[in-house]
């Protein structure tokens, strides 16, 4: 077990304009998303011939990329520090790039507009695409995307990954994996009823062995390029000096990444299931089975999502009287009792 992460951070610091950056900074990280599938729908989710087909589970599809993504404006991670050997970090204190992009979405036939412009190909400042130099002591950048349809309304996905404290955080994470033996919101931006955005840690013993990760995190809604709300999930790696890489006595591997989820109601069962677009990157030296594998466990995580909404929405309810009990012969009508038995939870309920 960790240390108790009190112990281990002081409070993170950040001035107004840092402040600002990183959150101009992960709304364009979603915006990326937002295009990268809008491009994506266009072509029947046929992706280009640089991607790889990884795995499938349920009805979801994991694809990886070697490089950049082509629709991150930015292959940058974000960072307070002054100086940084890493080529993929960038300084918050100065000026971030956003290119040609805004926050709030353009109309239709903007989008379309711009959409040509770009041909839908529009390459990223420093990518690393192709075969890298040998000699490059940086680790390999690698890029997903995963996609396809799960369980579960689109507020209550979005919902189950709002946690503005840190006590909150760690038993959410947990729920959501099993792998999870640590974390803490080091500093909170902003937290509304809908929207979440700071600077958190976790702390993981996956199939890679043990490793943390320090990032800032934007939960929210917006609206695609049809008008329709939709939820996201975006996470960075930031380097901050109060949150240090726990190398010596917790023996724990940082690691940067980026990842950017997209839950949208589905057009014939809105209440009942939603489309998830996930795309994100991350610098690592893991063997392709260590790869294939945390992707095959990031797509289960998801693929069994509506099992963390129940378990919540259940956590908040009191038992009900037996007399308002449902008979059992009612069940077969229920779409709950009707899902698949899990190994880990009961299906039966009242």
């Amino acid at each position: 077990m960790l240390t108790p992460t009190p112990t281990v951070f002081a409070p993170v610091s950040l001035s107004r304009s840092q402040a600002e950056r990183l959150e101009t900074m992960m709304k364009q990280q979603v915006q990326d998303a937002v295009l990268a599938r809008t491009a994506q729908l266009s072509k029947d989710n046929n992706l280009d011939s640089e991607w790889r087909f990884v795995s499938s589970l349920g009805q979801l599809k994991t694809f990886k990329l070697r490089g950049t993504d082509s629709f991150c404006s930015t292959s940058s991670w974000a960072t307070t520090l002054n100086r940084s050997n890493r080529a993929t970090a960038c300084n918050v204190n100065d000026r971030i790039s956003t290119g040609s992009h805004t926050w709030a979405m353009r109309s239709r036939s903007s989008v379309r507009s711009r959409h040509r412009r770009l041909s839908f190909s529009r390459r990223t400042v420093g990518a690393t695409v192709g075969r890298r130099d040998p000699l490059d002591p940086r680790p390999p950048l690698r890029s997903f995307r995963t996609f396809g349809r799960v369980q579960g309304h689109y507020r209550d996905i979005v919902d189950v990954h709002y946690a503005s404290n840190s006590v909150d955080f760690v038993q959410q994470q947990k729920l959501l994996s099993p792998v999870v033996i640590d974390g803490a919101v080091l500093h909170t931006i902003r937290a509304t009823k809908d929207s979440y955005l700071g600077i958190k840690w976790i702390a993981e013993n996956s199939f890679a062995g043990k490793r943390d990760v320090c990032f800032v995190e934007m939960v929210g809604y917006t609206t695609n390029t049809q008008g329709q709300e939709i939820g996201f999930v975006a996470m960075a790696s930031v380097d901050v000096p109060e949150c240090p890489e726990l190398t010596g006595s917790m023996k724990l591997t940082r690691v940067r990444m980026k990842r950017t989820m997209l839950v949208v109601p589905s057009a014939d069962t809105p209440k009942g299931t939603s489309e998830v677009f996930v795309m994100g990157a991350s610098e690592t030296n893991e063997s392709s089975i260590i790869a294939h594998a945390q992707y095959r466990f990031n797509m289960a995580v998801l693929n069994d999502i509506s099992l963390v909404i129940d378990s919540q929405n259940i956590a908040k309810q009191t038992l009900a009287l037996h007399k308002n009990w449902v008979p059992d012969e009612s069940r077969p009508s229920c779409s709950i009792c009707s899902r698949k038995f899990h190994f880990m939870y009961r299906r039966r309920h009242h």
